[in-house]
């Protein structure tokens, strides 16, 4: 449900309740992220009781409970509204915060018409439907035993990337996301490119109705966009999916050594009789990073072997 709202000055006492060690502790350890130390307030022309439950059931700082909206216009920006049954505010002003000053990110102040969106939770069955929908690659937490066809999490422990607290994190090619939202939940500032629009869709479904992350996701080409530089850059068995003979590898490492700070990380498949091979890869990049690390390669059953390769700038 989309709604529209007016920027409205606040009390400034959620500003100095956000900035204590304690509060800040505990928004750190269920929003998984750095938020700025105040609200931005929206007063809105709607019945406030339609927020049905918060995410994560049971989190509360104080009794204050946490909703995931989203920023529409003037500019797209994830927000957790924060309810508080004692403030002395209107029912009808919602208090939001997020990782941004919105203030200055959305460029509005005072008196200013923003646009904002929200997607009640599921029921279960609501969420049993669009798990049978999807055929799933990535092994999220919330799937049934018999859907999870690959340990996504094997990879990703392989590439052992410690702590990524605050780090920008650019995942190339991120399918459903769940790369992206496994290290926000570590506290990554994360960002994710698809292509694919069916892809696309079922991230934004996960991150609003399983796990509310605050990802920004990039829909399209990732050859065709200007990437934003990040410590860390995941390149994770894409490339056979868009250059199976692997002839125009060179060119994309090329483009996306550009986006990496620190860290890049490729894996891929090398198919049974088919075009590329483990060495030929790791030329390639010695040729574009200081420090190659190979950790080694696991069988898929369907599509061969996939070799996974850390690189540093």
């Amino acid at each position: 449900m989309k709604f529209k709202g007016t920027v409205v000055k606040g009390l400034g006492k959620a500003s100095r309740v956000m900035s204590t060690s304690a509060v800040r502790k505990v928004l750190h350890t269920n929003l998984h992220e750095e938020v700025f130390p105040g609200t931005f307030n929206v007063l809105v022309d709607i019945d406030p009781d339609m927020f049905d439950q918060p995410y994560y059931e049971g989190f509360d700082v104080e009794q204050r409970a946490f909703y995931r909206l989203r920023v529409v216009s003037p500019k797209e920006a994830n927000v957790w509204l924060y309810r508080r049954p004692a403030s002395k505010m209107s029912p009808r002003v919602l208090e939001l915060i997020s990782r941004h000053n919105l203030h200055e990110y959305l460029g509005v102040g005072a008196g200013s018409t923003i646009e904002l969106e929200y997607e009640g939770a599921w029921t279960k069955t609501e969420r049993a439907d669009f798990i049978n929908s999807r055929k799933w690659f990535q092994s999220f937490g919330f799937l049934p035993k018999d859907k999870i066809r690959t340990d996504s999490n094997y990879v990703l422990n392989m590439l052992d990337l410690g702590n990524v607290w605050n780090k920008t994190v650019l995942d190339v090619g991120g399918h459903y996301g769940f790369h992206s939202i496994a290290l926000w939940e570590r506290g990554a500032v994360c960002t994710m490119v698809e292509k694919n629009r069916d892809s696309v869709d079922t991230a934004k479904h996960i991150m609003r109705s399983f796990v509310p992350a605050d990802v920004n996701i990039i829909r399209g080409d990732f050859r065709k966009q200007q990437l934003p530089k990040s410590d860390v850059v995941l390149y994770l068995s894409v490339h056979h999916q868009i250059d199976p003979t692997y002839e125009n590898l060179p060119q994309t490492l090329d483009f996306l050594a550009k986006s990496v700070g620190s860290v890049f990380c490729f894996e891929d498949i090398i198919p049974f009789g088919g075009a590329g091979n483990a060495d030929g890869f790791h030329h390639e990049l010695e040729l574009r990073f200081s420090d190659v690390k190979y950790l080694g390669k696991y069988s898929h059953a369907i599509r061969g072997t996939r070799h996974i390769w850390k690189c540093y700038k």
